[in-house]
């Protein structure tokens, strides 16, 4: 075990809080720093240049623009997962860890822990949904993205060829 060496209010006030709460004082001291570790994750995942913060400042305008069909949205979904829906507790319902998070200007929510990959894939398939043209997706990539140079590639329908076998 190592030793470190703390003040003596500091000394005082760890045993007071072990008599009172039962907690030892390393069980305190893991305690305080997981919370402040968590505090430092949450106020990241709030920064205006988090991927989670674009993420929701793109779905709010693809509402705006798409307010009439934006309600498609709700057939894009995982297995069991629920992404997008007008009552958080549906989504928080269909997984054991998911976190819905409100989309601003908007009724509605979207889950919020997954990772960059995903939001991006469900950005292409809200867009893809919603029947948006490729202009449209690269600017809504680029502003996902930020500045960099973003190509959107929709896929193409199939052309229906009655000589084919």
């Amino acid at each position: 075990m190592a030793t470190i060496e703390i003040s003596q209010d500091l000394a005082d006030y760890l045993v007071q809080h072990e008599s009172e709460t039962g907690e030892t004082p390393d069980q305190l001291i893991s305690k305080l720093l997981q919370s402040e570790e968590t505090g430092k994750r949450k106020q990241r995942d709030r920064s205006p240049n988090s991927a989670l913060a674009r993420f929701l400042a793109v779905l709010s305008d693809i509402e705006k623009s798409h307010a009439e069909d934006f309600h498609r949205v709700e057939t894009v979904r995982g297995n069991s997962r629920i992404y997008f829906s007008k009552d958080p507790d549906q989504i928080a319902a269909s997984g054991s860890a998911n976190k819905p998070v409100h989309i601003p200007e908007s009724d509605w929510w979207v889950t919020s822990n997954t990772s960059t990959d995903t939001k991006i894939r469900l950005l292409s398939e809200v867009l893809r949904t919603l029947q948006s043209g490729q202009d449209e997706c690269e600017r809504r990539m680029q502003q996902f993205f930020g500045s960099a140079r973003v190509s959107v590639v929709l896929p193409v329908a199939p052309v229906h060829d009655p000589f084919k076998i």
